[in-house]
């Protein structure tokens, strides 16, 4: 697997950063990471690469760059659906959770295909697992709090719940994008058992 652990030397708030990430972004979804090089990036951004290596010191720097772009707009719809939420209201909040991932999906859906079939299999493993790993985390920080608040917590090793869930339900709403958001709903309640909260009159599966 490719070691993108390396870190930008400019913060993301510079203009140029931000140009030399969304090139890159475009060069690995067209040409594949390998096709990627510090000269062409240098070269369509318009500098020399004793200059770009100030930015970033190698590619598997740019990459990770790359992806942590995508897992923040994960991070910031997440954010804004907590915001949302309603005190004791669990139904309206899965209700509302599965919309986000819907959209997110949706969203990024070019990105996904884009990356898992150009030659960035190993960056697509990655950036899965960094992306419920980043979902896991904020769930257990913020929304669990809440809830151990007013109801028993039902599930044991939280992190590893949310990470597994966060991977099987982004890979099914990708290969079944019309799918009920009803049974995705009922799905994300059953591995969390929290059957109890949803209306006992709705449909559990498709018919």
């Amino acid at each position: 697997m490719t070691d993108i652990s390396s870190t930008p030397r400019y913060r993301p708030g510079d203009a140029k950063y931000a140009e030399i990430i969304s090139v890159a972004r475009d060069v690995i979804m067209t040409t594949g990471f390998d096709g990627m090089t510090i000269s062409n990036l240098s070269k369509k951004v318009g500098m020399t690469r004793s200059l770009f290596y100030h930015y970033f010191k190698n590619k598997d720097a740019v990459a990770k760059a790359v992806l942590n772009e995508e897992i923040s707009k994960y991070l910031g719809s997440l954010e804004s659906w907590n915001a949302r939420r309603e005190t004791g209201n669990v139904e309206k909040a899965l209700d509302d959770i599965v919309d986000v991932f819907y959209r997110a999906v949706d969203e990024s859906s070019l990105f996904h295909q884009q990356l898992a079939n150009s030659g960035n299999a190993s960056l697509y493993i990655r950036f899965m697992s960094e992306v419920a790993d980043t979902i896991a985390d904020y769930l257990a920080d913020t929304t669990v709090k809440d809830f151990v608040k007013y109801h028993p917590l039902p599930i044991s090793n939280v992190h590893e719940t949310f990470y597994m869930m966060t991977i099987g339900l982004i890979s099914y709403i990708r290969s079944h994008p019309h799918a009920p958001k009803e049974v995705v709903k009922h799905v994300a309640a059953q591995t969390l058992h929290i059957e109890e909260y949803l209306k006992k009159d709705e449909v559990m599966a498709p018919s």
